[in-house]
């Protein structure tokens, strides 16, 4: 794997997405905003630190976006310079958790298909040309019980399928699963 075909911004991207206090404080943020720190702080049930941290990892995502007026910061979930792959992700998470909170763990599930960059690069093999478990093996060099692992989180999470001992892309049959999915490919 060269650096190139790493995808950092993904599986950072996801790494920040599979956490629970973060999500909740997205949700806050989807039903009102702009929000101070504090405001969020207290509607989640966490302490200052703790939020301003995960608020700053979602906005080096560009998940969210920040305002400073002096002491006060804003967060708002309408970032300025997310690109296109961000940009649908956010789309579709704000739908989702508005319409039920409660996907918040279906959320963090999706997000750690792609929270490793060996998971990224073996689904992009995959999607170019389904392979054998012995064709991802050499394509990623890595060993058998470890694509074997990376390759049950993507059959878990409904991006791969299974069928004569080859794998292929699926198409995921959640939104959130789907803009993940095409974030992976580019």
């Amino acid at each position: 794997m060269n650096a190139s075909s790493l995808h950092p911004t993904v599986w950072r991207t996801c790494r920040v997405l599979a956490n629970s206090d973060r999500l909740r404080l997205f949700a806050a943020l989807t039903r009102k905003q702009p929000q101070t720190v504090s405001a969020l702080a207290e509607q989640v049930g966490l302490s200052l630190s703790k939020t301003s941290m995960h608020l700053r990892a979602m906005e080096s995502r560009g998940l969210l976006s920040v305002r400073r007026f002096g002491r006060t910061v804003e967060y708002q979930t309408s970032p300025t310079n997310a690109d296109s792959g961000v940009a649908e992700l956010l789309k579709t998470l704000k739908e989702l958790i508005k319409s039920d909170e409660k996907t918040i763990a279906k959320i963090i599930h999706l997000a750690t298909g792609f929270t490793h960059p060996a998971r990224i690069e073996a689904y992009r093999k995959i999607a170019a040309d389904s392979g054998s478990m012995d064709q991802l093996m050499i394509a990623l060099k890595l060993s058998s019980p470890a694509v074997a692992r990376h390759l049950k989180k993507l059959l878990a999470r409904g991006y791969i399928a299974a069928t004569h001992h080859r794998y292929e892309v699926a198409r995921h049959s959640d939104a959130v699963g789907r803009a993940l999915a095409e974030m992976a490919l580019r």
